[in-house]
């Protein structure tokens, strides 16, 4: 009867030319599910996924900015959230490392996460440093890949 229901929103959703809207919406509410079940990752994956098909969906933003807090809090203690830059340094040294240990999936979640980070504060332009690192990082990656 659930799955009648998400059919029927989606089919008027996709007819009224709101489909991303409510594919968005169905993303956030997965990504709630989730969190509250404490899977983090997929809870991350499912606001990702929100976020690019509405970048503007408030509540995806916001579960996401808790997701990422929580997770540089639990990797370098609390008090975290006011050192944003030291985190996203931290974070850009352990896919660095990872990658010398020949570990580019570790990698690439630090340095995705580093961008998430800087997504959520795009006004503070010291950010932008740390945030140019991660895609130096992300492309490092990306040759080593098409290498093999």
């Amino acid at each position: 009867m659930r799955a009648v229901a998400v059919i029927a929103v989606l089919l008027v959703a996709g007819i009224l030319g709101l489909a991303p809207v409510g594919l968005a919406e169905l993303d956030y509410l997965r990504a709630n599910r989730h969190h509250r079940a404490g899977d983090l990752a997929k809870a991350q994956s499912a606001c990702e996924s929100a976020l690019r098909r509405r970048p503007a969906h408030a509540g995806a933003r916001a579960l996401l900015k808790t997701l990422l807090s929580s997770r540089v809090r639990e990797s370098c203690g609390n008090g975290a959230e006011d050192q944003t830059p030291y985190h996203m340094d931290w974070l850009n040294a352990t896919g660095f490392r990872s990658l010398e240990r020949g570990d580019p999936e570790a990698a690439e979640t630090s340095f995705r996460s580093v961008l998430g980070l800087a997504a959520l504060e795009p006004w503070r332009i010291s950010l932008k440093a740390h945030e140019a690192r991660a895609r130096e990082g992300l492309e490092r990656i990306a040759a080593m890949l098409e290498d093999r």
